[in-house]
């Protein structure tokens, strides 16, 4: 099971960053959408992708449907995780 504390604590903010780092950093990112319960991904290199960060993150599992495309599963918490992650990579800080 993940460790969901970052979560819990809604620190949304070091989430986005870990989800980032975690999916080869911002150069590797090409598109975010999220679903109910999933960040949806296209990716620039897969193999750039670090499964361990995404874990860290609190992600509670990650589905690859196609070559450079990821869902990274967040539950409830996917919308403000999305939100999070979209202010990284515009470069917004977040308190």
């Amino acid at each position: 099971m993940a460790d969901s504390a970052l979560l819990n604590n809604k620190e949304y903010d070091k989430v986005a960053e870990l989800v980032v780092e975690g999916l080869g950093g911002k150069q590797n990112i090409k598109r975010v959408e999220n679903c109910v319960s999933r960040l949806r991904i296209d990716l620039g290199d897969q193999k750039l992708m670090n499964m361990e960060l995404l874990k860290e993150a609190g992600s509670l599992g990650t589905f690859i449907p196609s070559s450079n495309h990821i869902h990274v599963v967040f539950g409830p918490h996917v919308e403000f995780v999305r939100n999070a992650v979209d202010d990284h990579l515009a470069g917004i800080q977040q308190r």
